[in-house]
């Protein structure tokens, strides 16, 4: 009875001791490469992308908009749908014309 007992309680208690990992992860490129420090904003949190061209994000199950800037690029947005499981989206930027471009 004990061994059952102590048996339950771990397996229930499993769960709440689990790390939560990113529930979003947002891949950018430009020219199909991965970019690295680009600014990505989702459900009102923001990333920059690490030298894999990915940020992640931890957000509740829900539908957010993504929204990706950059002073090269021209601004890109989607919206998303984020599950329990980990969602992944890539987005490829456009450069901007030359014209257009801010220095940063």
């Amino acid at each position: 009875m004990f061994a059952a007992l102590v048996a339950a309680i771990v397996l229930s208690s499993a769960s709440p001791f689990a790390q939560p990992g990113p529930t979003l992860i947002v891949s950018v490129t430009a020219d199909k490469k991965p970019i690295a420090g680009i600014d990505v904003r989702a459900g009102g949190l923001r990333a920059k992308t690490g030298a894999d061209g990915e940020a992640a994000f931890e957000l509740p199950p829900g539908t957010y908009e993504i929204i990706v800037t950059t002073a090269k690029h021209v601004p890109a947005s989607t919206t998303v749908t984020v599950a329990d499981a980990a969602t992944r989206v890539a987005i490829e930027l456009e450069p901007l014309p030359r014209s257009k471009r801010r220095s940063s």
